[in-house]
């Protein structure tokens, strides 16, 4: 939790934000002492093409995830997705 409160996050689609409160949040035990959260929504109806997705987790701080030290920066995930007709 105290990660997460360090760690700001934007999600676009296709050049337009998704706005946080159209995301679900899903809090996952992978042991022991660490946890991982999923944030994800169920997207439909896509039409046949191309399609950019991006994700910019900006850390606002350093951060361990109790494996690893991560610096403050922004995180960038790019995704490009093709659905056929």
């Amino acid at each position: 939790e105290q990660n997460f409160e360090n760690i700001d996050l934007t999600f676009t689609l296709e050049g337009e934000e998704v706005p946080l409160d159209q995301l679900f949040v899903f809090d996952y035990p992978a042991a022991a002492d660490l946890s991982c959260k999923f944030i994800y929504n169920i997207l439909s109806d896509w039409a046949p093409g191309e399609h950019h997705l991006e994700i910019v987790a900006t850390f606002t701080s350093p951060i361990n995830d109790g494996t690893a030290d991560y610096p403050a920066g922004d995180w960038i995930y790019e995704y490009t997705v093709y659905v056929a007709p």
